[in-house]
C-alpha cells in the first residue's frame, strides 16, 4: 500500500529520446535525456522506504531506462531501453563496432521523438531480466496534476547521460568494454525471479523507429543479435482472445490482431476465485484457496481481449485444442497463444464432462463439478468411466466445429459471454477461418485421447492432429504428431503407441528429454522448477515443443500458410544437424521410453 501511495503522489511525465547506444558487452540500447524531477523524487522515496531492496550495481549509476522491448524499468536509477543482446557465442570486432556506431548516427532522428505522457506505472513479478515473461502485474495510476518543475530534467541528469554516451567516441578504447563476455542474450532470458516497477510504452512512432533500427542492424550484421520481445509469444502478430459460449460448448478463441498495443489479460479470465478453487480442489488442496487466490488473481498473459482480427492474411489456419484432466480453456494459453502469434486461430475448449477442474454453463450460472475417479487402468470401472467422458468430449469438439462454421459464415447466434470491447463483434471473423484446407486438432493427455477419438470418426474435418503426452492411442488415418515427456508412461499405453507408429508413415513419434507431463501447460512457465512437475529448463524445453509442432504442421498440414511459421527443411530427418538437442524420434524414442519404464522410474498419470 505504501508503494501505491507513493506512485499516486507522483505526477505524470514525458520522456524524450536521446540516441541509440552500444552499451558494455555490446548490448544495444535506446538512451533518453533523463528522468524528470518528479521521478527522481519517487526513486529517492522508494530507496528511503526500502521498497527497493536490490542495491544499485555499477551499470545502473546513471539515469537510464532498463528493459525489454517496450517497457521502461524504474526499479533502479535507470533511463535507457534494452533492445537486444549479442547471441551467446558472438562478440564484436572493431570493424563491427564502428559499423554499429554509424547506424546509431544514422538514426539520430530519434531525438525528435518522445513518450508524450506516462500515466501509470506497473509493479511486475517476472521470470527473466528481459521481462519477456511477466508472471503478474499490478497497475497504479500517476497523479494527473503537475507543475512545470515536476516535469523538468535537471542539468546534472542531462550531463550524466551525455558523459556516458561520450564513452564510445574512441572505438579502440571502448572496444575493451564491448567485447567483454557477460550480458549475452542468455543472461537476459535465463531464470531470474524478481519484482520491479515499469511503464509500458504505447508510442507507435517511437516503436516504428526502433523496428527500423533493428532491421538495419540485422541487414548489416546478420546473425549477431537477438532482439528482446515485448511479448512472451514469439510470432510476429500480437494476440487477442474472445470467449464464446452457446448452448453446446464453451471455447476461448486465440487469434492474431494487427494492434501494436500490448495488453495483459487475466490468466483466469474474470473468475479468478472460481478457477483458483478449482485448481486447488483438483490437487486436493482446496483449503489453500484463500492463500493462492491473490497470486492467481494477479497473473497476467500478453493477450488482449476482443481486439479485431488481423487483416494481414485473407484466411487463417484454424486449430481446436482439448485440455487434459484438471485443465480449462486458459490452462494452455502459452501453447495456444504462440500459435496465434504465428497466424493461427485457436479454439481452446473448456470441457463440461467433469474433467475440467472448474467450469460452468450459461456464463457461470450452472457450475459443472469436477468428477474425481482413478486414473490407473487397473482400477475396475475406470475404462468405462473415461469412455463416457470421452464421448461427451468428442461431442463437444464437433459442437466447436459447428460453432466455428457458424462464425465463419457470419451466422447470428446467442453468445452467453459478454463482449468486453464495444467495437468488437464475431462478425469480424466472417470468412477469416480456413476450415476447408487448414483445419487441425490438438490435445494434451486426456485431450490427446479426445483428439485421437475425434480423428477416428467418419467425415471428420481435420487435416492433421497433434497429441501431447496422450493417454491412449487407437488407430487413425491422418498425419499425427505425438510428443512425449520422459515420465508419463506405462507399459500398456506405450505398447499401443508402438503398435500404431511401427508401420504408419503418416505419423511422427517424438520424445523430448528433460520434460514432464505438465511441461505442455502454462504451469511450469508460471511457477518454475519442480514445484508443479515441470522440467529442468522449462522455457527452453517449451520452445522445443513449439518448434517441433511448427515443423510438423508445416510439413503435413499447411498449404497456403506455410510462410507463417519459422521452419527448418528436413527437421525430422535422422541426419538433420539443426534439429533441437533433446528431441528423440521414432525407434530411438521408443527405446528411450522403454528403458525408462524398465528402470521403474515413478510416473504420475494426471
Amino acid at each position: 500500500m505504501e508503494l501505491k501511495s507513493l506512485i499516486e503522489e507522483t505526477s505524470q511525465f514525458s520522456l524524450k529520446a536521446k540516441d541509440f547506444f552500444i552499451a558494455w558487452h555490446g548490448v544495444l540500447t535506446l538512451a533518453f535525456t533523463g528522468f524528470p524531477n518528479s521521478v527522481e523524487t519517487l526513486k529517492s522515496k522508494l530507496t528511503k522506504a526500502k521498497i527497493i531492496p536490490t542495491p544499485e550495481n555499477f551499470g545502473s549509476r546513471w539515469p537510464k531506462l532498463t528493459l525489454g522491448s517496450q517497457m521502461l524499468n524504474f526499479s533502479l536509477p535507470n533511463s535507457y531501453l534494452h533492445l537486444g543482446a549479442l547471441k551467446d557465442e558472438k562478440t564484436l570486432c572493431l570493424k563491427e563496432l564502428n559499423t554499429l556506431k554509424e547506424i546509431c548516427l544514422k538514426f539520430q532522428l530519434i531525438r525528435n521523438e518522445s513518450i508524450k505522457k506516462v500515466v501509470k506505472l506497473s509493479y511486475v513479478f517476472f521470470r527473466n531480466r528481459s521481462l519477456e515473461d511477466i508472471i503478474f502485474q499490478v497497475d497504479m495510476s500517476l497523479d494527473h496534476s503537475f507543475t512545470t518543475k515536476d516535469v523538468e530534467i535537471s542539468e546534472s541528469q542531462s550531463q550524466v547521460v551525455n558523459n556516458i554516451l561520450a564513452e564510445m567516441e574512441d572505438s579502440e578504447i571502448y572496444l575493451k568494454e564491448v567485447e567483454k563476455f557477460g550480458n549475452r542474450i542468455s543472461h537476459y532470458r535465463s531464470l531470474h525471479i524478481e519484482t520491479t516497477l515499469v511503464a509500458f510504452i504505447d508510442e507507435l512512432v517511437l516503436k516504428e523507429t526502433i523496428l527500423k533500427f533493428k532491421r538495419e542492424v540485422d541487414t548489416v550484421l546478420p546473425g549477431c543479435y537477438e532482439w528482446i520481445s515485448e511479448s512472451s509469444f514469439e510470432g510476429k502478430f500480437q494476440v487477442s482472445c474472445h470467449d464464446v459460449e452457446n448452448n453446446d460448448v464453451l471455447v476461448r478463441l486465440y487469434y492474431p490482431t494487427d494492434s501494436q498495443k500490448i495488453q495483459y489479460t487475466s490468466w483466469l479470465s474474470n473468475k479468478a476465485w472460481f478457477y483458483t478453487s478449482g485448481y486447488l480442489g483438483f490437487m486436493k488442496l482446496g483449503f489453500l484457496t484463500p492463500l493462492f487466490y491473490p497470486l492467481f488473481y494477479l497473473i497476467r498473459k500478453p493477450c488482449a481481449i476482443d481486439f479485431p482480427i488481423s487483416q494481414a492474411v485473407e484466411k487463417f489456419p484454424t486449430l481446436i485444442f482439448s485440455h487434459g484432466l484438471g485443465g480449462n480453456r486458459t490452462t494452455y494459453s502459452a501453447f495456444c497463444g504462440n500459435l496465434a502469434s504465428h497466424g493461427f486461430v485457436v479454439a481452446s475448449l473448456e470441457h463440461r464432462d467433469g474433467s475440467a477442474s472448474a467450469t460452468a454453463r450459461f456464463f457461470y450460472k450452472e457450475p459443472v463439478p469436477f468428477k474425481r475417479f482413478s486414473t490407473f487402468e487397473s482400477v475396475p470401472g475406470v475404462f468405462e468411466f473415461r469412455r463416457e467422458q470421452i464421448a461427451i468430449r468428442v461431442k463437444e469438439v464437433f459442437a466447436a466445429v459447428e460453432l466455428l462454421k457458424s462464425i465463419n459464415n457470419g451466422d447470428a447466434f446467442e453468445n452467453h459471454f459478454p463482449t468486453n470491447n464495444g467495437e468488437f463483434s464475431l462478425s469480424l471473423l466472417k470468412g477469416k477461418l480456413n476450415l476447408e484446407e487448414e483445419f487441425a486438432i490438438a490435445g494434451h493427455s486426456f485431450g490427446g485421447a479426445t483428439t485421437i477419438d475425434c480423428l477416428q470418426k467418419e467425415n471428420h474435418p481435420f487435416k492433421c492432429g497433434i497429441v501431447l503426452d496422450p493417454w491412449m492411442y487407437p488407430t487413425v488415418e491422418v498425419p499425427v504428431y505425438s510428443v512425449q515427456s520422459e515420465t508419463f508412461h506405462w507399459e500398456t499405453n506405450i505398447n499401443r503407441m508402438h503398435k500404431q507408429f511401427k508401420n504408419d508413415q503418416n505419423c511422427v513419434f517424438a520424445v523430448i528429454k528433460g520434460i514432464q507431463h505438465q511441461s505442455f501447460s502454462d504451469f511450469p512457465l508460471l511457477f518454475p522448477g519442480k514445484l508443479v512437475m515441470g522440467g529442468d529448463n522449462d522455457k527452453v524445453n517449451f520452445k522445443i515443443i513449439l518448434r517441433s509442432c511448427y515443423e510438423f504442421l508445416a510439413l503435413n498440414f499447411l498449404k497456403s500458410s506455410k510462410h507463417l511459421l519459422p521452419i527448418t527443411p528436413g527437421y525430422f530427418d535422422k541426419v538433420c544437424s539443426e534439429r533441437d538437442e533433446g528431441l528423440v524420434l521414432s525407434d530411438e524414442g521408443f527405446k528411450f521410453i522403454y528403458e525408462r519404464i524398465q528402470k521403474s522410474i515413478p510416473v504420475s498419470k494426471t
